[in-house]
């Protein structure tokens, strides 16, 4: 079904069907399509696409006859503020099973990337910028964003730690989100960095699978690099609202600022403590935040 298409035309399109499944009922063209469902007696599933954050408009009312939630932290919340547990079904992340089935070779990645064998690997992962949120109109998202000059002065001073620790930095920018490739080039041209990459549409699984450590703000790779068993780094330089939680429970450090950062690295690296704790609570997360990691939610 497109997304602009009348009433009448959806009628027709639908009235056979028995169930229709979507990503979301908060969109407008979602909600008239669960109303037009519900008109003509047809069941309808909406299915958690992203981490859980306690933004309100993301998750409720929920207008379909089920919701299928990530995990029993998403489930607590929509119980907590009023839903009705008969429509809540906790399945895991569906997005992420490919974490547990689809098998990657980290030593060609590295190799098509031209990533030296002997340098430890930081990925950072950007997120659109509050620039691009407003742009979209994206309620409720604004208030934990950086700017877009933000996010290109983040960029560049996580570049610098990278090259001060002779690691090998890969920035992957949001596919659908402001700064560009193009733009964080011009903004570090006169720096002199080495040993990096900026990209946007590499598979950010096969990213993860050759780093050492995921860098991001509040982004669902830090759940993806739990998947992959990597350590996670939440890179708070502007002081922003971090509405999942990593760092709060305990399965990621926070950075706040170029030697804060250095010392997280360091310790992730070369620390067997703290990459055990870490190890620990990312395994507890999962639990909270999707369920199970074992392939089988879709």
């Amino acid at each position: 079904i497109r997304f602009k298409e009348d009433e009448q035309n959806i009628r027709d399109k639908i009235k056979n069907i028995d169930l229709i499944v979507i990503t979301n009922d908060v969109v407008p063209f979602e909600r008239m399509l669960i109303k037009i469902a519900y008109e003509l007696g047809i069941s309808t599933l909406s299915v958690q696409h992203g981490m859980f954050s306690g933004e309100d408009y993301l998750y409720r009312p929920i207008k379909t006859t089920k919701m299928a939630v990530w995990g029993d932290i998403t489930k607590q919340w929509l119980l907590k503020n009023g839903e009705d547990k008969n429509k809540i079904v906790i399945v895991g992340a569906p997005m992420l099973d490919k974490y547990i089935t689809r098998k990657i070779n980290p030593n060609e990645v590295r190799k098509r990337l031209k990533i030296p064998n002997n340098k430890k690997v930081l990925l950072f992962t950007a997120q659109p910028s509050l620039d691009f949120s407003k742009v979209w109109d994206i309620k409720g998202l604004t208030p934990n964003k950086n700017t877009l000059e933000e996010e290109k002065e983040t960029i560049k001073r996580f570049l610098q730690v990278s090259n001060e620790l002779s690691c090998f930095a890969i920035i992957k920018l949001h596919p659908l989100g402001a700064p560009d490739v193009d733009e964080v080039k011009e903004y570090i041209k006169n720096d002199n960095f080495k040993d990096y990459i900026i990209c946007k549409n590499e598979n950010i699984q096969d990213l993860i699978s050759v780093s050492d450590i995921v860098f991001t703000h509040h982004s669902t790779t830090g759940l993806e690099a739990f998947y992959s068993k990597k350590f996670m780094i939440c890179t708070n330089f502007y002081n922003k609202y971090e509405p999942i939680g990593y760092a709060k429970n305990g399965c990621a450090l926070e950075a706040n600022d170029e030697e804060s950062l250095k010392k997280a690295i360091n310790d992730i690296l070369y620390r067997k403590s703290v990459q055990k704790k870490l190890m620990k609570k990312s395994k507890k997360f999962i639990r909270l935040y999707s369920y199970k990691d074992d392939g089988r939610s879709s």
